[in-house]
């Protein structure tokens, strides 16, 4: 009965031992695989942050090329709002041309404006910068000239003129221009460059208007081909310089630097291209932004990842612990006692240093984090700054321009000052000229009354020292007016 009983006690015991060892080997098996998964999650979380910090270098670099790009644009949206204004209020035209365009323009009183006002040549052609300068040069005050539809528009356009005295201006009435315009086209002669009506761009109802400008008009290199080309030419045939320089078939020549409406056309073409850079800039910065804002959502995107695999690769970490855990069990019973804690001790090192790792990661990431919003922070203080300076400048540019006005005020009513002045020394010499007559007359038929002479004699003195003061206040009036026009250029 005692053998039968141990030997039970010992099948008992080596069927638990056999059991333990399947076990054992089945929780072997089991660690190696989630071990395994462990291994893959680690590696796809190496990717993951490689990927991060690879799209966070882009979008850095992202965000500086926007921050360039939007100054860029501010910059060139600045100079096209104030050429705007400058166009807006006719800036660099003639006080009738000013007027006849603001009154065909008038919205606040639409009945009482102009109608049949086209527009200025200006703004009606074009060119490319080559030939910017020639075109303006052979146009002259014409690049001033109004173009109208019909000759009562342009009578109608006189005739306010006339009531307001608002100045002059050049009227260019297509209706007649077209019914007139038979000039043959000029050949090109070897040396030239081009026609100037054929180097402009313009709509095509504008063509005799444009022909009847310019069609007569060749462009050359220099001043010495225009003398040259010139010398067999025939009126009016006559050619500009693309510095300007103007040589006529007749032989007269016209040249030096300014030219009047200068910049007139450059800056109607300017404020064409601004727009177009403008327009091209808002894209790009649009398609950046875009661009960016993609960055940003798969940056959110692999963060998300990022933290679900840390999560499954913790919770997979928890699992086979668990399972070597279970593991040590096996062997407690299988091996001894002492090997098994020090497995154990074993694996809480491996966890505690896992531990260690990840925490340090942590603190990078938040130190990142942290140096990331003090970046968000000095560029959003250097942009109040900027918007600060812009609002400063525009202001300082008001200033310059009201100082610019009054000194034209000041001006104006000093040559209305001379001109009243003149005209007073004018009604003293005639009265001069009377006296000396009276003069001449009483020296004829009474040469011996001495006394008469005597005292037109003190007449003429009388006048010769007032018209020495007039003379005098006239020098000074011109030195002031010299004066103010040099302040005026100055500014």
């Amino acid at each position: 009965f005692l053998f039968y009983k141990q030997k039970t006690a010992y099948e008992i015991k080596e069927c638990d031992w056999s059991s333990d060892v399947c076990s054992s080997d089945l929780l072997k098996g089991d660690a190696e695989a989630r071990e395994k998964e462990i291994n893959d999650l680690t590696i796809r979380q190496k990717e993951v942050n490689s990927e991060i910090n690879q799209l966070r270098s882009k979008s850095e670099a992202l965000e500086k090329n926007i921050r360039s790009m939007e100054q860029k644009r501010g910059a060139k949206a600045s100079r096209l709002q104030s050429l705007q204004e400058l166009q807006k209020a006719y800036e660099g035209y003639d006080a009738g041309v000013k007027s006849i365009l603001a009154k065909s323009k008038d919205q606040k009183n639409p009945g009482a404006s102009l109608n049949g006002i086209c527009g200025v040549i200006a703004e009606i052609i074009r060119t490319e910068p080559r030939y910017e300068v020639a075109i303006e040069a052979s146009l002259g005050n014409g690049v001033q000239d109004i173009v109208t539809e019909s000759i009562s528009a342009a009578k109608a356009a006189v005739e306010y003129l006339k009531e307001r005295k608002n100045g002059r201006a050049t009227l260019l009435s297509m209706d007649v221009i077209a019914g007139r315009n038979t000039n043959s086209p000029i050949p090109l002669p070897d040396g030239a460059l081009a026609v100037a009506s054929q180097v402009v761009e313009f709509d095509d109802r504008y063509s005799p208007i444009v022909e009847y400008l310019l069609g007569s008009t060749l462009i050359v290199e220099n001043l010495d081909k225009a003398v040259e080309l010139a010398r067999a030419a025939l009126p009016p045939v006559r050619f500009t310089t693309l510095d300007g320089q103007i040589v006529t078939a007749a032989g007269a020549v016209t040249g030096g630097t300014g030219s009047e409406g200068a910049g007139l056309m450059r800056r109607s073409r300017e404020i064409g291209d601004l727009r177009k850079d403008v327009t091209e800039l808002e894209k790009q910065l649009t398609d950046l932004a875009a661009e960016r804002n993609g960055i940003t959502a798969e940056m959110s995107a692999q963060q998300r990842e990022r933290d679900s695999i840390s999560k499954e690769l913790q919770t997979k970490q928890i699992n086979c612990a668990g399972i070597r855990k279970d593991i040590s069990q096996c062997k407690q019973r299988l091996e001894r006692l002492e090997k098994e804690l020090s497995i154990v001790e074993t694996e809480r090192n491996a966890l505690e240093k896992e531990i260690v790792t990840l925490e340090e990661s942590k603190k990078k990431l938040a130190a990142d984090s942290a140096e990331l919003e003090k970046q968000s922070t000095e560029i959003n203080k250097k942009i109040a700054a900027l918007q600060e300076e812009l609002r400063t400048k525009s202001q300082q540019r008001d200033a310059v321009v009201q100082q610019c006005t009054n000194i034209r005020v000041q001006l104006s009513a000093k040559k209305q000052q001379e001109s009243g002045l003149i005209d007073k020394l004018k009604s003293l010499e005639r009265g001069r000229d009377r006296l000396l007559q009276t003069l001449a007359s009483h020296q004829t038929s009474a040469t011996s009354d001495e006394e008469s002479e005597k005292e037109i004699a003190e007449k003429i003195d009388a006048q010769s020292k007032s018209l020495e003061g007039l003379f005098k206040e006239r020098t000074r009036l011109e030195g002031e007016i010299a004066k103010m026009e040099t302040q005026r250029q100055k500014i």
